[in-house]
Formats: structure tokens, C-alpha cells, sequence
């Protein structure tokens, strides 16, 4: 799938498959947002559409590119040139559209933009969020995280409390509310369906996680510029967690 990611993008590809990223300065984008709400009116979106509009507002699309087994590698920024050939690439099966492309690829790396997106927290808490977001739909436990990243889970319990002021658990439960905020924003899912994409065993166990972690509830996620709004806001709560802008 990455090399024919790549070469509809006109990018480098490595023999295993795999893409070379391009620089990523701006993880998220109005211009994204833009075309998914032309979506929702359920009509084609005409490159000449998509030109204008970023023109009109200068921002990137990140698109992930991933490895031939589906594992996320790295995103990469795209201007309008990039945003047509994504939205003309027919995907991997006949009957998946452009828009379904796109968002199943921006769910797919969503743990390399959480780490991204998480780089000013200390790496260790970094990474347990990218990683509990990015394997969320089988809802790991301490145990699972703590063997990723090779710790024993005292050690890890006291890493994760001093510098990410969160237990295991809470890091677990805070990294699938992150992979359900994209997955609400990003597509039309039910409520019911992305609680159970994440793991929880029902939307009630969604909304108390969302609220008990970033605060709202699910409606409150159907746009990317709210997820923006919360990753900010929660960057800057966390212990060390002065992250990057995301806009």
C-alpha cells in the first residue's frame, strides 16, 4: 500500500515498501476540515474547488503514509497539487471513495500524530500515548504497555506519575480517548460504533472517559479544529507537556 501511496504522490519509496517523509511543520489542517464538510454535503469536490479553497486559507494536509503491513511510519505535509491526487487515488478496494481513503490512512497513523503531537511531554509519556492510541481498538492493559516499552510496571507506574502526573491506566484510557476524538471528528460514525473501534463496551464508557480525560462529551468532536482546541489544552496540562502549536 505505501508504494502506492508513493507513487501516487510522486514521493521516494524504499524497497521494503515504506515512504520517505517529507518535513512535518503543522499537524492539522483547515484545508482537511474544509474538504471533509464538502463531503458531508454529498457532493464531488472538484479539484479546482479544493485550489481555491487553499488558497483562500494557506494550509497543509498531512496524510500518512504507512508501511505495506498497515503500520503508520510518518505523515506527510501536501499542498493543493498533493490534496488532488489524494482525492482522485481510488484506494485499495473498488468500492472505497476518496474521502473513506483518506480518513482510514489519517486513522491508521493517528499514534505517530499523537506523538507528534505530544513532543514536549518527557518521551516515555510520549510514547504510551501514541502507543495506546494507535492499538486502542483492542484496548491494552497495563501488562501490554508496560512490555512495549520493555519496564517493569512499578517502574513504569512511578515514570508515567512524575513526569506525566498519570497513572498506567489513566495513560491508557487518555490515549484511546485521543484515537476516538480523530475517529468522530473524521468520519460519521455513531457514537456507539467509535466506542467500540477504541474499546470501550459502550458509548457511556466513551463519554465518561472523554470527559474524564479532556473534558466534553463526543458531540463536542465532530470537527478537527475542536480536536485541535483539546490537544492544545491538553499539552498544556500535562507535566512537561509545553508541546508544539498545532495550528
Amino acid at each position: 500500500m505505501a508504494r502506492r501511496i508513493a507513487q501516487a504522490l510522486d514521493l521516494p519509496h524504499r524497497e521494503d515498501g515504506s515512504a520517505d517523509a517529507l518535513p512535518l511543520s503543522a499537524p492539522l489542517s483547515q484545508s482537511l476540515l474544509w474538504v471533509v464538510q464538502m463531503d458531508r454535503r454529498a457532493r464531488p469536490v472538484r479539484p479546482a474547488e479544493i485550489g481555491a479553497a487553499l488558497r483562500r486559507n494557506p494550509w497543509t494536509v498531512i496524510v500518512p503514509v504507512v508501511t505495506t503491513d498497515q503500520t503508520p511510519s510518518a505523515f506527510v505535509e501536501l499542498g493543493a497539487l498533493g490534496v488532488t491526487r489524494v482525492l482522485r487515488w481510488p484506494g485499495s478496494a473498488p468500492d472505497v471513495g476518496w474521502r473513506r481513503t483518506l480518513v482510514d490512512l489519517l486513522g491508521a497513523g493517528v499514534g505517530d500524530m499523537v506523538r507528534r503531537q505530544v513532543g514536549g511531554l518527557d518521551p516515555t509519556v510520549a510514547e504510551c500515548l501514541a502507543w495506546s492510541a494507535a492499538v486502542a481498538h483492542r484496548a491494552p492493559d497495563v501488562r501490554e504497555l508496560s512490555a512495549e516499552l520493555d519496564l517493569p510496571p512499578r517502574t513504569l507506574s512511578r515514570h508515567l506519575k512524575r513526569f506525566g502526573g498519570l497513572t498506567p491506566s489513566d495513560t491508557l484510557t487518555l490515549g484511546r480517548a485521543i484515537q476516538a476524538m480523530y475517529r468522530l471528528a473524521l468520519t460519521r460514525r455513531s457514537v456507539e460504533s467509535v466506542a467500540s473501534s477504541v474499546g470501550f463496551a459502550s458509548a457511556s464508557g466513551l463519554r465518561r472517559a472523554l470527559r474524564r480525560t479532556v473534558g466534553g462529551a463526543p458531540s463536542d468532536y465532530r470537527t478537527l479544529a475542536a480536536v485541535v482546541g483539546a490537544m492544545e489544552g491538553l499539552t498544556g496540562r500535562l507535566p512537561g507537556g509545553a508541546g508544539p502549536k498545532l495550528h
